[in-house]
């Protein structure tokens, strides 16, 4: 229930990934920034970070990662899809 110090705490390590130029953690800061941003009842948000992780995990050709990002994105779409 601690959402704003997971987001900031997300945030401050996705952008010391940028400042690193490290894609496999950047990929994995947005989607997990995105899973916060969905449990907040954020779901454009959550949906817009998913798609940026997702280009991430095709791009460094991370096939799991992808598919796993894939199927959250099918999901969280589905359920803003509903409301």
């Amino acid at each position: 229930e601690r959402y704003e110090e997971a987001e900031f705490l997300l945030s401050d390590c996705l952008e010391i990934a940028k400042d690193n130029q490290d894609s496999y953690r950047i990929a994995f800061f947005l989607r997990a920034i995105a899973q916060v941003e969905l449990t907040r009842d954020n779901p454009s948000q959550a949906i817009a970070l998913v798609r940026k992780a997702l280009e991430q995990f095709e791009a460094l050709g991370l096939v799991v990662e992808r598919h796993d990002t894939q199927r959250l994105l099918e999901i969280i779409e589905s359920q803003d899809a509903l409301a």
